[in-house]
C-alpha cells in the first residue's frame, strides 16, 4: 500500500511539475516581452523627464528673480512664525488661567462658609 501511494504521489509531481514548468515558461516569456517593450520606451521616457526637470529649473529662476515672488515668501514665512507665537502665547494664556481661576476655591468656601454658619446657629439654638 505504501509503494503505490509513493508511485501515485511521484506520477502526480511529476504531472504538477511538467505542467508549472509550462506555466512558468510563457510566464517568463511574457515578462521578457514587458522587459522588451519598457527597455524601448525608457529613453524616452528619461528624456521627458529630462525636459520636465529643465523647464522647473527654469520656472523656480524666474519666479526667484521676480521681487514680488520674494515679497509674499517673506510674507508667508512671517505670517508661519506669527501663527507659532500666537500658539504659544494662547498655550501659555490658558495654562495661567488655570492658575490664576479663583472660582472653584471661591465656591468650596462660600459652601463650607454657609455650613460653618449652620452649626452656629444650630448650636446657639441648642444652648438656649
Amino acid at each position: 500500500m505504501d509503494q503505490q501511494m509513493k508511485t501515485g504521489g511521484c506520477r502526480f509531481l511529476r504531472a504538477l511539475q511538467s505542467d508549472d514548468y509550462h506555466y512558468f515558461t510563457s510566464f517568463d516569456t511574457k515578462l521578457d516581452e514587458n522587459r522588451d517593450i519598457l527597455e524601448r520606451t525608457l529613453p524616452g521616457v528619461r528624456q521627458r523627464r529630462d525636459a520636465l526637470e529643465e523647464e522647473l529649473r527654469n520656472l523656480n529662476k524666474q519666479l526667484e528673480s521676480n521681487p514680488e515672488y520674494a515679497e509674499i515668501r517673506s510674507l508667508q514665512r512671517e505670517l508661519e512664525m506669527l501663527t507659532e507665537k500666537n500658539a504659544r502665547l494662547q498655550a501659555e494664556a490658558e495654562s495661567f488661567e488655570k492658575e490664576t481661576n479663583y472660582e472653584p476655591i471661591k465656591a468650596e468656601v462660600k459652601r463650607l462658609r454657609a455650613l460653618y454658619n449652620e452649626h452656629l446657629v444650630a448650636a446657639a439654638s441648642g444652648r438656649k
